[in-house]
């Protein structure tokens, strides 16, 4: 667990926009994270940690994410959240093509 925990630290100095301070008093709307679920069987852990620091994400699964969805989601960046299958099977799951033309940081966990 030592891993994740530096891996998302990593995540929020590289990307401070992300984070928002646990005692701010301010009402902003929120910079949302998107996880995209693969099936792995750490996606909670990883959004725990992420919320453990203040960071506002939210899960879905990989078939429920859509052009449509995306764009109303408007996430702030992105992480994929493997799961069972190999990405060497001719059939396995894949995110939307246009995750990786939105601009804006994805990162892969056991992907």
């Amino acid at each position: 667990m030592k891993t994740l925990n530096y891996t998302i630290l990593l995540l929020i100095l590289e990307f401070p926009q992300l984070y928002h301070y646990p005692l701010t008093m301010v009402k902003t709307p929120h910079q949302k994270l998107l996880i995209i679920d693969f099936g792995s069987q750490v996606t909670q852990l990883i959004a725990r940690r992420l919320r453990e620091l203040s960071v506002y994400c939210e899960i879905h699964a990989f078939n429920k994410v859509n052009e449509t969805f995306l764009k109303d989601f408007a996430p702030k960046a992105v992480i994929l959240s493997g799961g069972p299958a190999s990405v060497l099977d001719d059939n396995h799951p894949k995110p939307p093509a246009i995750i990786f033309d939105l601009d804006i940081p994805v990162l892969g966990i056991c992907y």
